[in-house]
């Protein structure tokens, strides 16, 4: 993940410099950019080119704590249907995303980073190193071609009994299902050992 960020933002062929806050820039459907955003809070970023469908991967360079502008000026519904923008941070240490600027659209990579939404909703998928979330999300798959590639994952969670770990004889079964085509597809099944689960 960490290779992929660094990756995308070598690709970028344009710098687009944010004004203040509050401000909108234009950033066209389908480009690779860096947004120079140092010392900007609050900004939305016009997508052109009629929808979110084309990959439009937008670089923020900055490091320590940076915020995620606000994607508008496209039409997308709820849960992301044909959304590909991507918010790159491969350099920061804590990504925020305001809850004065939801509902947020596209995928955030932060392979460095706390990444915390404030309030309110979100639309998209977030890659970082810790979360803390106080909002509605949808997570919506990328559908932007090959600049992310698919890749496979573990993750583990913690399970308690009454606040505590699990006796010996407290054995349950987790179910990972992933919804494709209106049904749910059981991926894994696992039982804990002890308190942990791992996929």
């Amino acid at each position: 993940v960490v290779a992929t960020s660094k990756s995308m933002a070598a690709q970028s062929t344009k710098t687009v410099v944010a004004g203040w806050d509050w401000s909108e820039i234009d950033i066209e459907a389908g480009s690779n950019i860096v947004l120079s955003s140092v010392g900007t809070k609050y900004i939305k970023a016009k997508i052109n080119g009629g929808n979110a469908g084309a990959a439009t991967i937008i670089n923020v360079m900055d490091a320590g704590t940076v915020y995620v502008p606000q994607a508008v000026g496209f039409s997308t519904t709820e849960d992301g249907d044909n959304m590909s923008i991507v918010w790159n941070f491969p350099n920061a240490s804590n990504v925020i995303i305001p809850s004065s600027l939801t509902p947020s659209y596209g995928h955030i990579i932060a392979p460095n980073a706390t990444i915390t939404v404030e309030g309110g909703n979100y639309n998209g998928c977030l890659v970082g190193q810790n979360m803390t979330i106080n909002a509605e999300g949808h997570l919506w798959p990328y559908k932007g071609g090959s600049l992310v590639k698919p890749t496979s994952s573990q993750f583990g969670v913690l399970k308690h009994v009454n606040g505590a770990t699990p006796q010996s004889d407290e054995n349950f079964e987790f179910v990972l299902e992933e919804l494709k085509n209106g049904a749910w597809i059981n991926l894994q099944t696992v039982s804990n050992n002890g308190e942990w689960v791992n996929f």
